[in-house]
């Protein structure tokens, strides 16, 4: 019985310690092009770590917000910015838990994300600003308007999460899955399998974009590299995400929007349709616009096409 123990102690530890030693070259690898700089951008010191961002152009202020995912970063919006920067100073930042920034290990709710915007906002752009924001962050970026309207202009939501998506709240058996996921070296290697790049490739080839021809291999790698950054915490967004901890109803919050709300559907994007007709229930002023031929990301598919649209809007 001693011996049984005994060997079973030593292939657990071996077990760990190649695993450890596994997700350490993952992680390097993932960083050798640099793809990514944080020599063209600043930090801005917030209480729960850096924050990454770039300022480009003049005119109006834009603050750009990519998609609430643990492989999403500012390089979302890299072949939007040089167009929309001809008439508005524009913002990118790589959210808390994203890409470039610090990524603490904590629990990541919208609440964060709303302290973030209120944060930054006004120590960085200090005046009111419109918003575009992509997929997921469009509940937060809507809960932080409704609670400080006289700093937003316009919103602009592209392929925003459905009404039911938002008020999914994580059950008992998400908070246990939570757990699982933030648990040192093996956590991290569940999370290395979810965000290699043969999973992104195929988010990008079934999610992201409609025409497969299109997805560039330095999107993948770009994105690829953002969920590797700064080492094995990344994980933590990615567990809080995937327990539905960054989930939050809007519908208490749209009686209170009065600023011009657009939203920017790909095509292509599942459900979408039947999602815009939510928003437009609930908000009837809230105008839309469609994307052909696009998914998840018309942003890096068809960037003249969003900017366009934008551009009329804004």
């Amino acid at each position: 019985m001693k011996k049984t123990i005994k060997k079973a102690t030593i292939f657990s530890i071996l077990t760990t310690i190649l695993l450890f030693l596994a997700n350490k070259v993952i992680f390097f690898l993932a960083l050798v092009k640099e793809l990514l700089p944080v020599s063209d951008g600043a930090s801005y010191k917030w209480k729960f770590g850096s924050v990454f961002y770039k300022e480009e152009g003049c005119g109006t202020p834009l603050l750009l917000i990519h998609d609430l995912q643990a492989d999403s970063s500012g390089y979302e919006w890299s072949r939007t910015v040089k167009a929309l920067s001809n008439k508005h100073r524009v913002y990118i930042v790589d959210l808390p838990g994203c890409g470039r920034s610090d990524k603490p290990a904590m629990t990541y709710t919208n609440f964060v994300y709303v302290q973030f915007l209120q944060d930054f906002i006004k120590d960085v752009v200090r005046e009111p600003v419109s918003l575009a924001a992509v997929g997921r962050s469009g509940s937060f970026t809507l809960l932080y308007a409704s609670q400080n309207q006289p700093w937003v202009k316009k919103i602009v939501l592209i392929n925003p999460q459905s009404f039911r998506e938002q008020a999914a709240f994580p059950t008992q058996k998400d908070k246990i899955f939570r757990l699982l996921l933030t648990i040192p070296v093996f956590g991290t290697c569940v999370y290395n399998y979810c965000v290699s790049l043969r999973q992104i490739s195929d988010k990008f080839r079934e999610e992201y974009f409609y025409d497969k021809r299109a997805c560039a291999a330095k999107y993948i790698q770009a994105y690829y590299e953002a969920a590797h950054l700064t080492g094995p915490s990344s994980r933590f967004l990615f567990a809080s995400v995937a327990a539905g901890y960054t989930n939050m109803p809007v519908t208490h919050a749209m009686d209170r929007l009065s600023m011009p709300i657009l939203l920017i559907g790909g095509e292509e994007q599942p459900a979408m349709a039947q999602t815009i007709a939510e928003y437009q229930k609930a908000q009837p002023a809230i105008s839309s616009a469609w994307i052909s031929h696009t998914k998840g990301l018309p942003l890096l598919e068809k960037p003249d096409s969003v900017v366009s649209v934008m551009e009329q809007f804004l």
